[in-house]
């Protein structure tokens, strides 16, 4: 029987550990999960017995191990996890909660760090400005999500009440907390201007609103550019934030994220939703990714000269085009 080989059972035994994230305390973990002894647990682990068909059902289950790959050895095969499947955003509220879930194992962990290739604002940066973050929640309830709540709604800041904001605030907190590498291009507002405009179009977004997200958009140009001079995204923090500019490659929206215990890549998919794994041999595939567009990026920020000047005040003059734009049709 194959459940009976050394080869599976070493394929399973390693599936297993490399899910574990408390990796000094694995025996116990699993003697509680499993509600046996951890002797038995060292038993099973090498050999002298081994689980039982229900026991690695459980197991498969509890740590998503993609048992296909044991059985096959297929390379190239990566399991993803799809929030969005089990757990569809019912309102703007589930959204933000869902975002706050996934920095907790950030929260615990020692010096994480993520690298994040983008061709759009990470959507944190928009957390900075109320309005803002009113009209790219409107945005995704509206097109994405489909909420019966919004989608015949015109835009207002009415939308997310004081409760959600503070969320906000806490999400960029975390996030202004966090060691990041990230890639962008001067394309990163590009989406949001389009966004802007079309709402302007359809009726949906008035002019005052139109120019006052306009507005905000340059203000968030002037911090951004002032954490990218400072190299921090935290006044509390050093050394915290290197963004290069990437003139290059067409990158989507990827995010490694590196902890002492587990590495995840988290990939956009309907975005602003989003796909994860924690494969080893993705996550090594991505950091090579990564190393590549790094070799080919502008390092900007101190010592950068007019590099770092360039790249915001094109991405103001962006902005401003849009705004001449709006306002000339009145």
């Amino acid at each position: 029987m194959l459940f009976d080989t050394t080869e599976f059972k070493e394929s399973f035994n390693h599936a297993l550990m490399a899910k574990i994230r408390d990796k000094r305390h694995w025996a116990e973990e699993l003697s509680r999960i499993l509600h046996c002894g951890v002797s038995s647990i060292y038993k099973k682990t090498r050999q002298d017995s081994f689980f039982t068909i229900e026991e690695m059902l459980f197991l498969i289950k509890y740590y998503s191990i993609d048992i296909d790959k044991i059985f096959t050895h297929n390379k190239g095969v990566v399991q993803f996890n799809v929030p969005g499947l089990k757990y569809p955003v019912q309102n703007i509220e589930t959204y933000i909660n869902y975002l706050l879930y996934t920095f907790r194992d950030l929260d615990v962990s020692k010096n994480p760090n993520i690298s994040y290739a983008t061709k759009e604002l990470p959507i944190f940066y928009y957390f900075l400005k109320p309005r803002l973050s009113c009209f790219k929640l409107y945005v995704y309830a509206k097109s994405i999500w489909k909420l019966e709540s919004v989608v015949n709604e015109e835009f207002s800041t009415k939308l997310i009440d004081e409760e959600a904001l503070q969320k906000l605030e806490l999400l960029w907190d975390k996030y202004s907390r966090l060691k990041s590498f990230e890639y962008w291009s001067t394309k990163v507002f590009d989406t949001t201007l389009q966004q802007i405009f079309y709402y302007f179009e359809s009726g949906e977004l008035n002019t005052a609103d139109a120019i006052d997200l306009l507005n905000d958009l340059d203000e968030l140009i002037i911090l951004l550019k002032q954490m990218t001079n400072a190299n921090t995204k935290n006044k509390d923090l050093t050394n915290n934030f290197k963004l290069y500019e990437n003139k290059i490659l067409n990158t989507g929206n990827h995010i490694l994220v590196r902890m002492e215990d587990r590495s995840l890549i988290y990939l956009s998919f309907d975005y602003p939703n989003f796909i994860y794994s924690d494969d080893a041999e993705f996550i090594r595939y991505s950091e090579n990714w990564y190393n590549k567009i790094e070799e080919t990026s502008y390092l900007l920020g101190k010592g950068s000269g007019h590099q770092t000047s360039m790249f915001f005040n094109y991405l103001h003059k962006k902005v401003e085009q849009l705004s001449m734009r709006i306002k000339s049709r009145f």
